[in-house]
């Protein structure tokens, strides 16, 4: 071999005796492949992001950005201008994967269980919908009011595992125990002063529901309705209790109700009697509580809908419901009678 080639090869970048060896731990600084870069210029694998250029050894720019924020890649012998990466945001393409995810997992939990979930969420255990009720806050709570109660030992005698507790302590608080079985007791008491009072009817039916929804929104016990029945239908235990509590609590308000029809001598629309009558109210009731929940400062119990809002939409079911002038007739059918001469005047005459 010519002594000239010799020493190129002594050099060249895939010699192994060469300063360059491509040995994973050899240097590489061929005279070949090395590049000259001003000490202001960054080099990112073969992005340059300053303004300075990079000049190689064999004469050809790299990189020359200008002033410019985009970023120059040499690919071949072509100088390509790449964009910088976009900033993470909870709005792009990714985030919505995310956000897609967690709604699908919500949904889930949230499920009446009458479709099977997606493969991918049969193996995903959803806690419960009182999770966060921890038993060492519950024996902090206890030591607090009764220091002589060795409370973990006295609870685990009781109540071997957590779900056996939180079970009991969800019917103790549904049932209201430590209140007689009544949801709303002062309200509850003063209703047998409806068939009594000397004021008009609808004056007490307003004071009376706006007593009970007020009293309702007081006690955090009547959102606990809204808080788990979504998620009861993976306890089957605990929602067997909650349905003998609720069917309960209907048929006492049932009773009441059937006693103001027998003392007024008053009878159903068709269409209704007693136990329809009790739903409607209960719906009534639970959309009240809970949109004073969500919005205190356009409550059903402030006038922003309209002054007496609560009596008036109880006095509008009873009207539908309770055939106070005896027609026999259904709501719907007195509803087209009345507007019959309106929309209808042929057939009205």
């Amino acid at each position: 071999m010519p002594a000239a080639n010799q020493d190129a090869a002594s050099t060249s970048s895939y010699s192994t005796k060469g300063a360059n060896s491509p040995h994973p731990r050899g240097p590489c600084s061929s005279t070949a492949s090395r590049t000259t870069t001003p000490r202001n210029v960054t080099r990112i694998g073969t992005d340059t992001t300053d303004a300075a250029a990079s000049t190689s050894a064999s004469g050809g720019t790299v990189v020359d950005t200008g002033a410019s924020s985009h970023v120059r890649a040499k690919v071949g012998w072509q100088d390509v201008r790449v964009s910088p990466r976009p900033a993470p945001r909870r709005d792009d393409a990714t985030a919505m994967k995310f956000l897609h995810a967690g709604v699908q997992l919500m949904e889930a939990a949230l499920s009446d269980g009458s479709k099977p979930l997606p493969p991918r969420l049969r193996s995903i255990k959803f806690p419960a919908a009182l999770d966060w009720l921890r038993i060492e806050d519950v024996l902090r709570v206890v030591e607090a009011d009764e220091s002589e109660v060795d409370g973990k030992r006295a609870l685990r005698n009781r109540w071997p595992s957590k779900d056996e507790y939180v079970r009991d302590v969800v019917m103790y608080s549904l049932v209201y125990a430590d209140s007689d079985g009544i949801a709303a007791p002062a309200t509850f008491a003063a209703r047998l002063q409806m068939l009594v009072d000397g004021r008009p009817f609808s004056e007490q039916v307003n004071d009376f529901a706006v007593d009970l929804v007020a009293e309702l929104v007081a006690n955090p016990r009547s959102y606990l309705l809204a808080h788990l029945s979504p998620m009861l239908t993976t306890h089957p235990a605990l929602r067997a209790d909650f349905l003998d509590y609720t069917r309960t609590d209907h048929d006492v308000w049932r009773d009441f109700y059937e006693q103001l029809m027998r003392v007024f001598g008053l009878s159903w629309r068709p269409g209704w009697n007693s136990e329809s009558f009790t739903l409607a109210l209960q719906c009534l009731l639970d959309g009240f509580v809970l949109r004073h929940r969500v919005d205190e400062e356009r409550s059903p119990l402030t006038d922003w809908a309209a002054p007496a809002f609560i009596g008036s939409t109880v006095t509008a079911i009873i009207v539908a419901a309770i055939d106070f002038e005896e027609s026999g007739k259904s709501i719907g059918e007195t509803l087209d009678a009345l507007l019959a001469p309106k929309f209808f005047p042929a057939s009205a005459t």
